[in-house]
């Protein structure tokens, strides 16, 4: 699978186009530079307003996501030093 944009092949995280018949896949960071020149659909080129809404609902999980493991890994950290000081 490779990015419409960038033309580039797709890893995790990415982003499928939901609101045309395109079906198109980007990278998060392609479609965020794309939707700050145009808010149209790379390929059909119809407006697509819900893929921004999409775009930030997805960024916003993932933000939750690595503060989650960062606090989670700093518990784990504190309670490894309070055992090694006993």
């Amino acid at each position: 699978m490779k990015c419409a944009i960038c033309f580039e092949e797709i890893f995790l995280p990415y982003y499928k186009s939901s609101s045309c018949e395109c079906k198109i896949y980007y990278h998060l960071n392609c479609i965020e530079k794309w939707h700050k020149i145009s808010k149209t659909c790379v390929i059909c080129k119809k407006i697509d307003n819900s893929s921004l809404n999409n775009l930030r609902k997805i960024h916003n999980k993932i933000y939750e996501l690595i503060v989650f493991v960062i606090i989670f890994l700093l518990i784990i950290l504190l309670v490894f030093v309070k055992i090694m000081i006993y």
